[in-house]
């Protein structure tokens, strides 16, 4: 039970629970202003389902509950006034109603299907069960359909008002932020953005915000990683070796090691029986050339790639004329650390950024990439950079990548409630 609890993890509370705090505190507030004669437990459900985190789907949620409130309103007006005005039973009194019930609520549901309004058909049903299955309290039933549908306009109309209220802010417009991703985004664990950061995020680019992701990963494992983040300005990738617009799928810019310099390496690869994977950009697609798949290590990192949608392998030698973006070794830690140690002896490593690091998955498994020599993040943000004419950059990562704004906690929240009050702060309480 200690070990259950100790793994439970309680995340930021977000501004949709603030919000509908409030909201379910002012329609009980309305309640008691209008002398507890309505039905506030249909304004709290309005307001809990229209509460979002932007106006746009404040506005989108608001019309498709009050189109959902109509559709019950108006099948449990037309089943009361049958049954009640009509016929004079009381459905809940026998098995008889609870048939009409039950086939009615099925009826509100399809309608809602009709109407393209699927998710407010729970409170359509709500609303007709409300008002079909419901003591009437000596009100005709016009009256008693028209509160129940008043009640929850109220809750739409608070939500909305809610939504619409904003601190007065400023935004920033004219500079570009850069954040890493493993271990400041995201958790190399679970490998993936907390539903916070991704609304937050979504709601700063919305905003004009320019944001961006600096990261050692290829684009086909961003995309993955990043859905659902309405990223709109290119992502560095392969740790600097490609600018990737993510919103277009293609290659903005790309730093990579020229055909006649790349032979000499795949020459001096076969001399030493190295096997490599070359990554090329053909048509603004990642192909990935390689010459044998032998080790242990090799034959995972192959398998993980080859099962990729967004990434195509071929065993054959790197097309003539084609640039490679960079070469990877995968090996043990020592074979891999020795083959670094001769390639840095030989004089031609002096014209390129050769990598090594231990797979963090892996520790038994170490990689080694070799890149242009002037092909490194830093430079291709200054192309960036140039390319949007932003006045400054904000970068958030850890200490040891010299970030501006450092980043420990890896779980996405805190570098996205920094870039907010860096881009948008509150206008009294900014910084003179």
């Amino acid at each position: 039970m200690k070990e259950r609890l100790s793994k439970i993890e309680f995340p930021l509370v977000g501004q949709r629970i603030i919000r509908s705090c409030i909201g379910v505190f002012l329609c009980y507030l309305v309640y008691f202003l209008r002398g507890q004669n309505s039905m506030v437990f249909f304004s709290v459900v309005a307001v809990l389902l229209c509460i979002q985190p932007d106006m746009q789907n404040s506005f989108k949620m608001a019309k498709q509950r009050m189109l959902g409130t109509a559709v019950g309103s108006i099948w449990g007006l037309f089943v009361i006034f049958i049954t009640h005005q009509w016929i004079g039973v009381n459905l809940v009194e026998s098995i008889f109603g609870y048939l009409v019930i039950a086939f009615f609520a099925g009826i509100v549901l399809y309608s809602t299907v009709v109407l393209r309004i699927k998710e407010a058909s729970a409170l359509s049903a709500i609303i007709f069960l409300s008002i079909a299955a419901a003591p009437m309290m000596e009100q005709t039933p016009l009256i008693f359909a028209g509160n129940r549908f008043l009640d929850t306009f109220i809750g739409v109309l608070i939500a909305i008002a809610i939504n619409a209220c904003r601190l007065p802010r400023e935004r920033n417009c004219n500079i570009l932020f850069v954040s890493g991703i493993d271990d400041i985004m995201i958790d190399r664990k679970k490998l993936e953005l907390s539903s916070y950061s991704k609304i937050e995020l979504n709601y700063l680019i919305e905003k004009g915000a320019l944001f961006t992701i600096s990261t050692w990963r290829t684009p086909a494992s961003l995309v993955q990683l990043t859905d659902g983040l309405h990223i709109n300005q290119p992502v560095i990738t392969m740790s600097g070796a490609a600018l990737y617009d993510m919103a277009n799928n293609r290659y903005v810019a790309t730093c990579g090691i020229r055909y006649e310099n790349a032979q000499k390496l795949l020459q001096y690869f076969e001399e030493n029986n190295i096997n490599y994977f070359a990554n090329v950009v053909v048509n603004d697609s990642l192909l990935i050339f390689y010459r044998e798949i032998e080790s242990k290590a090799e034959h995972e990192i192959f398998s993980q790639m080859r099962d990729s949608p967004y990434l195509n392998l071929v065993q054959r030698k790197v097309p003539v004329g084609e640039a490679v973006v960079y070469f990877m070794m995968i090996n043990t830690v020592e074979k891999t650390q020795a083959l670094y140690q001769s390639m840095l002896a030989e004089s031609w490593s002096e014209n390129y950024r050769l990598v090594f690091y231990k797979n963090e998955d892996n520790t038994d498994y170490a990689s080694l990439k070799i890149y242009a020599k002037y092909c490194n993040p830093q430079n291709m943000l200054e192309q960036l950079k140039a390319n949007l004419e932003v006045d400054a950059v904000v970068t958030f990562g850890s200490a040891k990548q010299g970030a501006g704004v450092i980043i420990e906690n890896a779980d996405g929240n805190l570098m996205v409630r920094e870039m907010r009050k860096l881009f948008e702060p509150i206008r009294f309480l900014k910084r003179r």
